[in-house]
């Protein structure tokens, strides 16, 4: 529910976890207002620098940031590229989503052959995961609902064995793997902690088991707004 006071907009929030706990909380929202120095207008942007002539940061969100000139700015120059400024003194630029997706995956269960990686499995036992690294600069593989304590990567022929976590989001950094973008990645698990809730704590009375998902590579945007 908003609330409007004092210049700002508050949020009130009801809202219930995935465990069915219920949680309030309230957002102050204050409005943004042309300044000395760019400003981004989105959730999600963490800034490296921001002086009155230059802005500089990484976007997690997409697909696209607003950005807040200057009013004694002409335009702007964005990652190299000029840009006039619009006449609300606000630009919008596309960029690219955070979360990129594998190519090629399959999987194998055992010792049979790959076949393509295909939604739900939560069964147990040793599985392998292989699929091709998309073509960015920098980031993490992100691997999620692996099952395991355990996982070895091998990338370019390269093997290392890691510690996981066995149902929650688990980053690698591709420069401390030597990982390369269009690599060929290969990750060996054995799902033994496929158990995530029982049936008797279970909001449907069944059991919940861990699901293997898509591996993804997390690479934020960086963006780089100049003074024109």
């Amino acid at each position: 529910m908003p609330l409007v006071g004092d210049g700002a907009l508050t949020l009130a929030l009801a809202y219930h976890s995935h465990h069915g706990l219920a949680g309030r909380s309230r957002v102050r929202l204050v409005p943004p207002r042309p300044g000395p120095r760019p400003l981004v207008l989105d959730d999600g942007f963490l800034e490296d620098e921001r002086t009155s002539d230059r802005l500089r940061g990484r976007s997690l969100e997409g697909p696209s940031i607003h950005v807040l000139l200057p009013p004694d700015w002409s335009g702007a120059r964005v990652d190299g590229a000029l840009l006039a400024r619009p006449a609300d003194g606000r630009l919008t630029l596309p960029i690219d989503g955070p979360f990129h997706e594998v190519a090629a995956l399959e999987v194998a269960k055992g010792p049979s052959n790959f076949v393509p990686f295909a939604p739900r499995v939560v069964d147990g036992g040793p599985f392998r995961l292989r699929f091709r690294l998309p073509r960015v600069a920098a980031g993490w593989l992100l691997l999620r609902g692996l099952g395991a304590a355990r996982a070895r990567l091998t990338i370019a022929g390269r093997s290392r064995e890691v510690t996981v976590h066995s149902y929650r989001e688990n980053l690698l950094s591709l420069a401390e793997l030597g990982a390369r973008p269009g690599d060929e990645v290969e990750v060996a698990i054995d799902r033994t902690l496929t158990g995530y809730l029982g049936a008797r704590l279970s909001p449907t009375g069944q059991e919940i088991r861990v699901e293997l998902e898509r591996p993804v590579v997390f690479a934020p945007h960086a963006l780089d707004v100049r003074r024109p």
